[in-house]
């Protein structure tokens, strides 16, 4: 019986093999699968395997996930974690994502911006948004998809203010299918633009400053891409009350979703998570031909 999973080299990916355990071991390792609860990914169904791209001079890793049946016109989704990098409920969502039977690719935003960090202490959206190009584009050929393949962002906490900055440049447009936000905090200081100063400007001073973006106030910069905001309503850094009255009513391509959680995590709602990421991600897909995945789990 298979229990736990590892990495081993195979031809330049990392693939994940079963490992038999001890009877102690693995009844251990049961009781804690028990409590966890996370997502569990089929592997008669999708193939796991993770390659690194370089970004600035360094590896990052890109976790993929490809159903062994492809279907044609399915959206590519790129994942983007939170502050925690890949593990424990950000890679839990990864599975997630996969276990719904879509091409999933991948990565920490934490090991992202510390690759950036060798040349910056912070981006700009143009920047960003032409990293994620070549996340998109390498993401296409690891996963052996057409080359036109619809994206749809995903991404949580850090990793969805990136993604909704990076949506709002032109150089995405022709390539995004959506987005889907998940514990979208107010601002994403890793990401500086120029705006003009408010007020009067003191003379000498120049008319425009270097400011953090405010990703709620950026949203309008996504156009009529499809947009979806999954917030806990006890979120420690924006709560769902207060994230709805900057993002306002729901329209035909933005919807909001507050989920009655514990805290940014989601602590005590995990599964209302899960089952709101599918129907949101089917909504995005109805925007598309055929009709979208993830029926049933």
């Amino acid at each position: 019986m298979s229990i736990s999973s590892a990495c081993e080299s195979n031809g330049g990916d990392n693939v994940r093999r079963i490992v038999v355990l001890p009877p102690c071991v693995a009844l251990l390792a049961m009781c804690f699968a028990c409590a966890h609860r996370g997502p569990i990914v089929d592997p008669g169904r999708t193939a796991l395997y993770v390659r690194p791209i370089t970004l600035y001079d360094h590896p990052l890793d890109v976790h993929f996930a490809r159903p062994r049946q492809m279907l044609p016109l399915h959206p590519l989704l790129l994942y983007a974690t939170g502050d925690g990098g890949f593990r424990g409920k950000d890679e839990d969502l990864f599975d997630d994502l996969a276990s719904l039977g879509y091409p999933v690719a991948g990565f920490s935003a934490r090991n992202y911006l510390k690759n950036l960090g060798y040349v910056a202490d912070t981006t700009t959206p143009a920047r960003l948004a032409a990293d994620y190009q070549r996340l998109i584009q390498f993401s296409v050929r690891a996963l052996e998809l057409p080359p036109n393949t619809p994206v749809v962002l995903v991404g949580v906490s850090r990793g969805a203010g990136l993604e909704v900055v990076a949506a709002g440049q032109r150089l995405l447009r022709g390539t995004l299918a959506g987005v889907l936000a998940i514990a979208l905090t107010k601002e994403e200081e890793y990401v500086r633009h120029y705006r003009v100063r408010p007020g009067r400007t003191p003379p000498g001073m120049p008319r425009r400053e270097l400011v953090m973006i405010e990703t709620y106030d950026y949203l309008p910069r996504l156009s009529s891409l499809p947009v979806s905001v999954i917030q806990s309503t006890r979120d420690g850094y924006l709560p769902a009350a207060q994230a709805r009255k900057l993002f306002g009513p729901d329209t035909t391509d933005r919807h909001f979703h507050a989920i009655e959680a514990r805290d940014h995590s989601f602590n005590g709602a995990r599964d209302e998570l899960y089952d709101q990421v599918q129907e949101s991600l089917n909504w995005i897909c109805s925007f598309l031909a055929p009709a979208p995945l993830g029926a049933g789990r």
